[in-house]
């Protein structure tokens, strides 16, 4: 996670202390103004640092002298997503995040290094034994194969984290102790990372029920085993438009027939159609939904497809996103292969 202190200070730090720390800050200069218990009370630039100069202050006087008494700011939960969106737009390149309503900052969006901030938690289904990429996986998780450098989750991970995703959790079985080992809390990627550990296999979606601390409103659920370069900040400005309770990443896949097509109307021949081409959408296993749904679940085995045909029982609103950009499952060792050739498509995304 971004050192978001670094951009902290208290409303006794002089005008001149302040100019050092956004000297340090350099292309990332601004300054956020606290009381002691870290409360938002203004923020600071080189600009309000001229303006006050030149309006007769000193540069022992103390910054709440010449600080914005009213800066932009985020409150997950609170804020809504449209108006980040919009400071964005207006330029305003580091914003504060504030704890509920309260003026405690928590963290600090910062857009020269992320795309977005979408506030969602993410699930990464690690903990299969990867059967079809054997003998690959004898040894090695599936998602702990190599692309280049890095192991095949890790791409995932940070994907979302240039939409501003920092709590992660992931789901893990066998051989978890290789993806544990390697990421521990999440440090070296600045998230953070939580495990749940399987005693057995518990389905695409069942080991989210011993999760009880999720961050946001909302959690994204994926394979471990899934490239993609999905647009998070789109999918998640369709999740809310469509006021939906889960959203499914759709792919097109396309068959082609290659003989001639009989459609028929009451046992006649209505039409023939040379060789054609059908397109259907095929579940990605990538899914959003609201926090409150996975709740629901209990500690046994569940299939994301079962749980949320569930749900569609019920009434709840299921909607698609359909993603027409980069989508690989690898789940074959000829997948696994077309993944070492085609994996920059994920480092050139959005």
């Amino acid at each position: 996670m971004d050192d978001y202190r670094r951009h902290i200070i208290l409303s006794t730090t002089t005008i001149r202390e302040a100019l050092q720390l956004l000297n340090a800050l350099a292309s990332d200069a601004i300054l956020f103004v606290c009381d002691s218990q870290e409360n938002l009370m203004g923020s600071l630039t080189d600009g309000d640092v001229r303006r006050g100069l030149l309006n007769g202050s000193e540069l022992e006087d103390l910054v709440t002298t010449i600080i914005q008494p009213n800066p932009k700011f985020f409150c997950s939960g609170v804020t809504q997503f449209e108006d980040l969106l919009k400071y964005r737009e207006e330029n305003f390149r580091i914003i504060p995040i504030l704890k509920g309503n309260s003026r405690k900052i928590t963290g600090v969006i910062n857009f020269r290094k992320q795309i977005s901030y979408v506030p969602v938690d993410v699930m990464i289904m690690a903990g299969g034994k990867g059967m079809r990429l054997r003998p690959l996986t004898d040894t090695v998780p599936k998602p702990m194969l190599k692309l280049g450098e890095k192991p095949i989750i890790q791409y995932s991970i940070e994907h979302f984290k240039k939409y501003g995703v920092v709590n992660f959790w992931i789901s893990v079985n066998y051989l978890a102790d290789q993806i544990m080992d390697y990421f521990g809390e999440g440090v070296g990627l600045e998230v953070g990372i939580s495990y749940v550990k399987e005693d057995a296999p518990m389905g695409t979606i069942g080991s989210c029920a011993m999760v009880k601390d999720w961050q946001h409103d909302v959690v994204v659920i994926c394979n471990a085993d899934v490239l993609t370069n999905v647009d998070l900040e789109r999918w998640y400005l369709h999740f809310l438009r469509d006021s939906a309770d889960v959203s499914i990443i759709s792919i097109p896949y396309t068959v082609s027939i290659p003989y001639a097509v009989l459609e028929m109307k009451n046992e006649v021949v209505s039409s023939i159609k040379e060789k054609p081409d059908y397109t259907y959408l095929a579940n990605g296993g990538f899914y959003m939904m609201k926090r409150e749904l996975l709740e629901q679940l209990n500690t046994e085995y569940t299939d994301a497809p079962d749980f949320i045909e569930g749900l569609m029982q019920r009434g709840l609103k299921i909607t698609s996103f359909p993603h027409p950009g980069f989508w690989l499952d690898i789940g074959r060792v000829e997948d696994y292969e077309r993944a070492k050739v085609s994996y920059h498509s994920i480092l050139d995304a959005k």
